[in-house]
């Protein structure tokens, strides 16, 4: 199984679910998290009821100037598709292993975090 096709058979979130979780674990009642919710998706961050509850924005205390620094998923998502590379993307072969994809995006001089270690790997790196 792929890296990529593991992440797009992820289930999506029972809001429902997490609620009442939030609220077993001492956070805002139902309606406070729909205003929460609302306020957030509305205003100038943009954020998703995924975003809410999985990096808890529920919990006290979020100041504006952290809510600031999050960057919501629409703002991640217009910047990725801005990274592409010149020919487009590869085939997944390439994509779908760490050290080919590093050796990739530096060939075509995108900035790249260097691989230091590894496990699980039967070559050497290049």
């Amino acid at each position: 199984m792929t890296y990529l096709t593991t992440v797009d058979q992820i289930p999506p979130n029972d809001w429902q679910k997490q609620s009442r979780q939030v609220i077993a674990a001492g956070g805002p009642g139902a309606w406070t998290q729909v205003r929460h919710l609302l306020r957030l998706r509305l205003g100038k961050t943009g954020l998703t009821p995924d975003e809410y509850y999985s990096y808890a924005l529920w919990q006290r205390p979020l100041s504006r100037a952290n809510l600031a620094q999050f960057l919501p998923r629409l703002r991640r998502d217009a910047y990725i598709a801005r990274l592409t590379l010149p020919g487009g993307r590869p085939d997944a072969p390439e994509i779908e292993d760490k050290l080919k994809t590093e050796a990739l995006l530096r060939a075509a001089n995108v900035p790249v975090i260097e691989t230091r270690a590894a496990t699980g790997i039967d070559e050497t790196p290049p």
